[in-house]
């Protein structure tokens, strides 16, 4: 099924077939989530931070000028770090469809969708280069045109910013064909995840901002506490943003209602 406005005004009419649950009861999905799969989570967590720690150690030894150092770790970045990301949101589908979800998932899921989130990264790499150029170039000028084009700017990085948290999850369940009708296979790619994302941001403002302010308390623990910031902050990252953008598609009918959510505890069935 495609994703698109019309649902989702289509749906508002119906709020009687929303069968999405509070976020709240999203946070308890996760509480119970990140516990039952504790070592999931801590070798997801290492092997991106052996990634970010090889970058920084080639950061030191590679010869040349410090700005081109920097632009090689950050293109070695893009390469590197969107596909493993991409493998933990897999193996959180997979656990949150039921279907197990192993580290075995995350590996395959880097492999699997190597190439998509790749141009993922590369794409919000340029984007996020084009957005702080201008905010840098117009911060310099002082007329009232400038200002203006100023907010501008930091508006598109504001709403820019809450539809990244959709954005791997998105890819990845639309190369699996998530969103693909009976007759007809779905856009596929980068700019379909961030199309998508941000039809569920824009269309969903409370529940994209109850999503930022969860994953910025997130960062905050994790950077005040630096073991569970290595130990758990990047798989609990695409754990919360799964969680969240699963429930959004269900509301919007293109997954299906959790078995038991006539019991009151929706999504708590998962092993």
């Amino acid at each position: 099924m495609h994703y698109n406005r019309n649902m989702m005004v289509s749906h508002n009419k119906k709020n009687s077939s929303d069968h999405s649950v509070k976020s709240h009861s999203l946070i308890r999905i996760f509480a119970k989530l990140a516990w039952d799969r504790i070592g999931l989570w801590i070798v997801s967590s290492l092997s991106m931070f052996a990634e970010f720690a090889i970058l920084l150690i080639l950061l030191q030894v590679l010869p040349g000028a410090s700005l081109l150092r920097i632009a090689i770790i950050l293109v070695g970045a893009m390469f590197s770090i969107p596909p493993l990301y991409a493998g933990i949101c897999n193996a959180v589908i997979k656990i949150a469809s039921g279907e197990g979800g192993t580290i075995a998932d995350v590996f395959a899921g880097f492999q699997k969708y190597y190439g998509p989130a790749v141009r993922l990264g590369v794409v919000n790499g340029i984007i996020g280069v084009v957005l702080a150029a201008n905010i840098h170039f117009y911060s310099l000028w002082h007329d009232k045109f400038a200002h203006i084009a100023l907010v501008i700017c930091v508006y598109v990085v504001v709403i820019y910013g809450f539809t990244f948290a959709y954005q791997m999850p998105s890819l990845v369940m639309q190369e699996q064909g998530i969103f693909d009708d009976p007759d007809r296979k779905a856009r596929r790619g980068a700019f379909a995840a961030i199309r998508r994302s941000a039809y569920l941001a824009l269309g969903n403002p409370l529940q994209t901002l109850y999503l930022v302010i969860f994953s910025f308390v997130l960062v905050v623990i994790g950077k005040l506490i630096v073991v569970i910031g290595v130990l758990f902050l990047p798989a609990y990252l695409g754990l919360a943003s799964v969680l969240f953008t699963r429930n959004l598609l269900i509301k919007y009918g293109i997954l299906p209602p959790y078995p038991d959510i006539e019991t009151g505890d929706p999504g708590l069935h998962i092993n």
